[in-house]
């Protein structure tokens, strides 16, 4: 039994150690050069469709907006400006001359409209939600 399983173990560490010998053909697919009919009749199928002014491919004008897409934006969106307010509020020492109270003191100055401050707030609050 031991032997079997010093056996087994020797055969599988030099079956890691030898290169693959062959290439799986799975992934590699048939290829042939466009023959000049062929040639001829993909610049005539362009041709037509520029004249005719159709799009290259569906334009995403014709896709009714789904539910998952829209999520999808918005995580992204949200997430990219949490992204640059972090990165943003974590620059700030190094690239500003005075100390985080005094911009908070100087944006209390400003007495900024809560016309201003809500939509703000509500961003920061929909971002963090």
């Amino acid at each position: 039994m031991a032997y079997a399983v010093r056996f087994a173990n020797r055969a599988s560490a030099l079956s890691l150690l030898r290169p693959a010998t062959a290439l799986p053909t799975a992934c590699l697919a048939p290829m042939s050069a466009m023959s000049p009919k062929q040639a001829e009749a993909t610049e005539y199928f362009f041709k037509k469709n520029k004249s005719l002014k159709r799009p290259l491919s569906p334009h995403l004008s014709i896709y009714a907006p789904q539910m998952t897409s829209m999520l999808s934006l918005t995580h992204r969106a949200t997430g990219l400006t949490m992204t640059a307010g972090v990165y943003g509020i974590g620059m700030m020492p190094f690239m500003c001359s005075h100390h985080f109270p005094h911009y908070v003191e100087a944006l209390q100055a400003m007495h900024i409209w809560p016309v201003v401050t809500f939509p703000v707030k509500l961003g920061l609050a929909f971002c963090l939600s």
